[in-house]
């Protein structure tokens, strides 16, 4: 995903999309150009262009983290055009090296969203893992 995360034209609020990113198997990776500054913009929806409000405040560089770090991805930024291509060049590399551990729990509510938390034995070395997943 390439993005300023400026919202122009969503008719969902960025809690929404949050959820929705949180209970799909996808993994986002946002690369940004630059750091953009939080705005507050009018919502509209998209399909019958009528105001719905003004948005939360969410500043659009807060928005594409946490979509990264709730989905087990990363948020990369530059602040030349130029370096793009080594982004995404990194963002391969990690995905080349990740691990799938799949486990079944019991003992947890059928549905709602369940925290989890992954650790490497002794301590050593990164882990990029989702904070939980929605039954």
């Amino acid at each position: 995903m390439f993005s300023d995360g400026r919202d122009t034209s969503s008719w969902l609020p960025a809690s929404a999309v949050l959820e929705v990113a949180r209970a799909s198997d996808a993994v986002v990776y946002p690369v940004s150009l630059g750091r953009p500054e939080p705005i507050t913009q009018p919502w509209h929806d998209a399909s019958a262009r009528l105001p719905l409000g003004l948005r939360d405040e969410v500043s659009p560089t807060q928005f594409l983290h946490t979509l990264a770090d709730d989905t087990g991805g990363a948020d990369f930024t530059t602040s030349r055009s130029a370096d793009l291509a080594d982004r995404f060049v990194e963002i391969v590399k990690e995905f080349k090296s990740r691990y799938l551990l799949t486990y079944a729990p019991t003992g947890v509510p059928p549905s709602g969203w369940h925290t989890i938390e992954v650790k490497l034995k002794g301590g050593r070395g990164k882990v990029t893992a989702r904070r939980g997943y929605q039954r």
